[in-house]
């Protein structure tokens, strides 16, 4: 049986005395009469096309009450929109006049509800799934939407079967490019907002008149910021690169360990909150003073980060830990095999993020005076080496445990070193900027007064 397509229109045969079909079978020939006639008997391809089409469509069980959570997120965060759970074919199955001949034109396939979870259109898929084949009008990450239809009997998932992983399959769904072009959107109407709210309060911060000139780029601005803002940007491809050799060391364990993991991962995202929010604004307040050259509020604009994040993230970590089970529950539902394994994991891991606070408030003060790439080395160092290195290492032997264990070690490593630089380093004697022009510097506010209260606006 040959099989052709757009990108092979013409079958291909190893027998050389094979006969090719001189005319398309678009209707079947079963009359006795043209039995005579070799070229015009129904072939086996065609047969077997008719017996697939006539197949009865699968018919989803009865769903439990997880499987009725589970199809209401299905449409909550948007599936849904193209994999339509159901279709109705055109026509009736019993057509009493010719108005009514519409549809297959197979009468038993006219009005039947199908189950088929597709919106049978093409979309443009983003560059995770992309297989760069362009086939008639699809482009190269262009797929017409997959039914979905015995998803639970497939072993191999997505249109080229590149994975067995169910969140895999469901995380190689995103896309980049809608994403940004999403946030685009939405931050270019929030800065219109602000700046409407900005020039109707009359707030010291808009510009006017000569003011507009700060706009333009500097030459040595520019330089200090792709200097600066390089490593941080590096910062932040260590944190998603182990991150994603985490996600592949925990998938390896078995589909409950990882959706255990995810639960983690989410509830983690909540704890770390205070911790980033404080180090901004000690990173703020503390540039502000080493402006000022008020070195001695620095330290203690420090011990207050640090302090203050101890409290906020612990009782983060313990309300985590207190109502562990309800929280689980709202993820994966309360019978889940996942809540125990993310129970565990939470107990192990949950507390690193108080030492990963203090670490990161350490960082946004040294920061702040432009000590930007010892973090950045600091951060290499407790992660791929500290984290991953003993997870990946001592995995085999001790089990699925180092992996939880490695987020407290790699944090006391970052905190350890951290420190170390913060007293023995050499971050106190850098200056982000050597040169002021003078009329950007001049003075609106004496520096024994609060950094920035003078631009608060009483109404």
């Amino acid at each position: 049986m040959g099989i052709t397509n757009d990108l092979f229109p013409i079958s291909r045969s190893e027998d050389e005395d094979c006969n090719l079909a001189y005319a398309p079978f678009d209707v079947p020939r079963t009359e006795v009469s043209l039995y005579d006639d070799p070229l015009k008997i129904m072939p086996a391809w065609l047969m077997f096309t008719q017996f697939m089409r006539l197949l009865d469509a699968p018919h989803p069980v009865s769903f439990s009450d997880e499987a009725q959570r589970g199809q209401h997120l299905f449409s909550q965060i948007g599936c849904a929109l193209c994999h339509t759970p159901s279709f109705k074919t055109p026509g009736m199955a019993n057509p009493q006049g010719p108005s009514q001949e519409i549809g297959p034109h197979v009468v038993a396939l006219r009005g039947k509800t199908v189950n088929l979870y597709s919106d049978l259109l093409v979309h443009h898929m983003g560059a995770t799934l992309a297989d760069n084949i362009v086939q008639g009008d699809a482009g190269p990450d262009e797929f017409r939407t997959t039914p979905l239809w015995g998803l639970g009997t497939r072993l191999f998932l997505l249109h080229d079967g590149r994975t067995s992983d169910l969140l895999v399959a469901i995380r190689d769904h995103y896309s980049a490019f809608g994403w940004s072009v999403g946030l685009f959107m939405f931050t270019g109407a929030a800065l219109c907002c602000v700046e409407v709210w900005r020039y109707a309060r009359d707030l010291p911060i808009r510009l006017r008149g000569a003011e507009w000139r700060f706009l333009l780029p500097d030459t040595k601005l520019l330089q200090v910021i792709f200097l600066k803002g390089l490593p941080m940007g590096l910062h932040m491809l260590v944190f998603t690169f182990s991150g994603l050799v985490m996600v592949g060391l925990v998938n390896r364990a078995g589909i409950d360990v990882t959706a255990a993991y995810g639960i983690a991962q989410q509830l983690w995202t909540y704890v770390q909150m205070p911790a980033m929010a404080i180090g901004t604004a000690v990173s703020a307040m503390a540039a502000q003073n080493i402006g000022a050259n008020r070195w001695d509020r620095v330290g203690a604009i420090t011990r207050s980060g640090v302090g203050i994040n101890i409290i906020l993230t612990t009782v983060m970590v313990a309300l985590i830990l207190l109502f562990d089970r309800p929280l689980f529950a709202l993820f994966v539902g309360g019978n889940s095999p996942a809540i125990p394994i993310a129970r565990h994991i939470q107990l192990i891991g949950s507390w690193s993020f108080i030492i990963f606070g203090i670490t990161l408030v350490v960082f946004s003060t040294v920061r702040a005076n432009g000590a930007v790439y010892p973090p950045l080395i600091i951060l290499v160092m407790s992660v791929l080496v500290g984290r991953i290195g003993f997870a990946a290492l001592l995995l085999p032997r001790y089990g699925t445990d180092v992996l939880w264990w490695s987020f407290p070690i790699g944090s006391a490593i970052s905190l350890g070193l951290g420190l170390i630089y913060y007293r023995f380093g050499g971050w106190r004697e850098k200056r982000l900027i050597d040169q002021f022009a003078e009329e950007e510097a001049t003075e609106l506010s004496y520096a024994t007064a609060e950094p920035g209260g003078r631009l608060n606006p009483n109404g």
